[in-house]
């Protein structure tokens, strides 16, 4: 993943966002990113969920994407200087020039998004997050008297159609790997 810094990337998001959006009309989405205990082990390290790097850009971990018909909002962590002491600093939602390096208009503290959970609610009928994610039971629980439904197919058929940045990287990609072969076999 390309740091969301890169203006084209960061553009190219938020028409994903917009067709997702547009996809779930009247529904309220909330993705996750990964989190760092997920990897595993501390040997593979860190790997952004796929469907949250896909819309975002952004590859840090332990943040959460709320969007609804009028609105997105990116909720980071805070920073802890405990932790970065082991996986290194991270941005956080007071940094400067936080909403440039993310792309999103609105970066708010994923400490404050229980607060901010029923003015989205009061946007949206329906909440859809990718189901076979563990944040389908915390979706669930935020969300008791609301129909929780799966977000991930129309995920899936966004990222089925590649753009044109998104084919020039796959070639480029394609290139480099060819050179590598190349010099290994000399």
């Amino acid at each position: 993943i390309v740091p969301a810094a890169d203006a084209r990337l960061a553009q190219e998001c938020r028409v994903r966002r917009a067709a997702l959006r547009k996809a779930l009309p009247e529904g309220i989405i909330l993705v996750f990113a990964a989190a760092e205990k997920d990897a595993g082990d501390n040997r593979a390290g860190f790997f952004q969920d796929p469907g949250f790097a896909y819309l975002t850009g952004w590859d840090e971990p332990g943040a959460l994407l709320a969007m609804t018909p009028t609105s997105e909002v990116l909720f980071l962590p805070r920073r802890s200087a405990e932790a970065e002491k082991w996986t290194g600093p991270k941005a956080a939602p007071g940094d400067a020039g936080i909403r440039e390096r993310t792309g999103f208009d609105q970066v708010l503290a994923l400490e404050s998004f229980e607060a901010q959970w029923p003015k989205l609610l009061e946007e949206g009928g329906a909440v859809y997050t990718p189901l076979q994610a563990r944040a389908a039971a915390k979706v669930r629980a935020l969300a008791p008297l609301r129909e929780v439904l799966d977000a991930a197919p129309e995920i899936a058929k966004l990222r089925m159609k590649k753009s044109a940045l998104e084919l020039e990287r796959i070639r480029r990609s394609i290139e480099v790997t060819v050179e590598a072969h190349r010099s290994a076999w000399r």
